[in-house]
């Protein structure tokens, strides 16, 4: 039977500038084997301009896509690091496609188990040193007072490039940094984020995203942020001392900090139950571990600052519900905009109301959001309770249900070819410095004008489709751990007997029940709540005339 083979080329622009790669090559050198072993080449697969280190790449899906159809035996690349700079990630891609019948080879295969395992090793040695030296770089440049580059300045600064068009520094932004200083001025002046929050949306004042609704932890964080905080040279060179930095900074301006860096990513132990991939956890690092870069006043006064910080310094978010517990608190939320429902309450002919609703509607009318409804909460909190009384009736049924949600929802998290995000954080790492190393190849007259200008405008595509794949997939590990969580104690509960005793519980332990199995709601204009949980349960309910505000 003939051997049907996919070939696989990929080609980094740094490996083709510094090294000759290049795909032609690769290409020819496979065609010639194939032909000799007399097998038949279904497809040629190109993966131009990514790392060998990501496990998500398209050339590595269109692969898996013609294994699950049945239309290879084999692939074929020119070296064993074209395939996978990190032996973890191969090894969870090998196993995928062996699950198809196809294997995965290489021109340089040893065709000794132990022989190919220390070529991989090698490779992801190389690939952690590499890394290491980009972080070790990183911090030399923010000790030597240089800003290290990222996908977008603080707002309020522009970068500033050197003449190769690295970044290097800030500079104020004029325009933007004028909404900073409003932002900052009007919590000196109220006392609290949410009425600087009410004034700044009533006075029309876009956020940095160019939105109507700030949220409060923007406002916290340039509050906070001592890049805006005016430093004396008696405070800051200290602070530079204490760094190993050797950043010049004039004694009679005012400088800003940026601390460098700020998240610590740590790569654990590889995961067999997740094609082998490498999770990472985050973390801040100490003020004693970062590296503080001087930047340019922001010219803010520093005792507006000092003033809104003291302001919310011992600020708390309050909540006038009295002695009554809201169980969908936190739970439950608008099916327009998205927002959680807020708690209210209402006297009236000397009655009380307690009710949900939604407050972008109440703050901000219906351009922004057409939920207008209040929810009575006693009548909706008692109809979630008996549908949930309903659902766990059969315990059995139940935890079986949960299982088989469990599983599926692992699956989809989990199949060959899924999210790598640290994959694509990496990527964006990589398309980086792919920029700087073809401004380097033009500015040693390696390739002209035309060619750097081209591949800038490929690397922005790339760029822009990673950090889009990135925001819709980060988290997704988070959510798995989640749900596996909340199954297992769900289910120990349901053993145990405690589901039948809801309808006694306390309300602050109902709710806290609901939080355990993932139970959410999502209430609607014409009065209509979906409930669903994650132990593959889901309910629509209705609620009986919701008051209009």
């Amino acid at each position: 039977m003939t051997t049907r083979a996919a070939l696989y080329v990929r080609v980094s622009t740094d490996e083709q500038v510094e090294h000759g790669f290049s795909i032609p090559e690769q290409k020819r050198d496979m065609l010639g084997h194939a032909e000799q072993q007399g097998w038949r080449v279904v497809e040629v697969v190109v993966d131009e301009g990514h790392s060998g280190s990501v496990g998500v790449r398209p050339g590595l899906d269109r692969i898996m896509q013609l294994a699950e159809a049945g239309e290879i035996d084999a692939v074929l690349a020119k070296k064993r690091n074209r395939l996978f700079r990190d032996r973890y990630i191969r090894m969870g891609y090998e196993r995928a496609l062996l699950e198809h019948g196809v294997r995965l080879l290489a021109l340089d295969d040893a065709g000794h188990r132990l022989a190919d395992a220390v070529m991989d090793e090698f490779s992801d040695w190389f690939r952690e040193e590499v890394s290491k030296n980009t972080v070790a770089g990183k911090l030399q440049k923010a000790r030597e007072g240089k800003v290290v580059g990222s996908q977008a300045p603080l707002f309020g600064f522009r970068f500033v490039r050197d003449e190769r068009g690295k970044v290097c520094g800030y500079a104020v932004d004029e325009a933007r940094m004028e909404v900073v200083r409003l932002v900052i001025e009007t919590v000196a002046q109220v006392g609290s984020i949410n009425g600087a929050k009410r004034l700044l949306e009533r006075e029309g004042i876009p956020t940095p995203r160019n939105g109507p609704v700030w949220r409060e932890i923007t406002i916290r964080r340039m509050v906070f942020n001592d890049a805006y905080y005016p430093h004396d040279h008696e405070e800051l060179r200290p602070l530079l001392e204490a760094a190993g930095s050797t950043a010049r900074i004039e004694e009679a301006r005012q400088h800003g900090v940026l601390w460098y860096p700020k998240l610590k990513i740590e790569r654990l132990d590889p995961d067999p139950e997740r094609g082998y991939a490498r999770p990472t956890r985050e973390g801040r690092y100490e003020r004693s571990e970062q590296v503080p870069v001087p930047i340019p006043s922001s010219g803010i006064p520093r005792e507006v600052i000092e003033a809104a910080r003291l302001a919310l310094r011992d600020n708390v978010r309050s909540r006038n519900t009295g002695d009554r517990v809201y169980e969908l608190a936190s739970l439950i939320r608008c099916a327009d905009c998205g927002n959680r429902l807020a708690t209210n309450r209402k006297l009236q002919d000397g009655h009380r109301y307690d009710y949900y609703r939604c407050s972008n509607n109440q703050r901000h009318g219906s351009k922004v959001c057409s939920m207008n409804k209040n929810l009575p909460a006693a009548r909706l909190e008692r109809l979630v309770l008996h549908t949930v009384l309903e659902a766990v009736k059969d315990p059995d049924a139940l935890i079986l249900k949960a299982q088989q949600t469990y599983e599926r929802e692992r699956a989809r998290l989990l199949r060959a070819g899924g999210a790598d995000v640290e994959g694509w954080r990496r990527s964006l790492g990589d398309i980086e410095q792919q920029r700087v190393r073809a401004q380097r190849a033009y500015m040693e007259e390696v390739i002209g004008l035309d060619d750097l200008r081209a591949r800038h405008a490929e690397l922005d595509t790339e760029k822009a489709r990673v950090e889009r794949l990135l925001k819709e997939h980060e988290g997704r590990e988070d959510s798995l751990r989640y749900l596996e969580e909340a199954r297992d104690k769900a289910i120990a509960q349901i053993k145990a007997g405690e589901w039948s005793k809801l309808g006694i519980t306390a309300p602050e332990a109902r709710r806290e029940r609901y939080r355990e199995i993932g139970l959410t709601a999502t209430a609607a204009l014409d009065g209509t709540v979906k409930l669903s949980w994650g132990l593959g349960e889901e309910a629509i309910l209705s609620t009986t005339d919701p008051t209009s505000q």
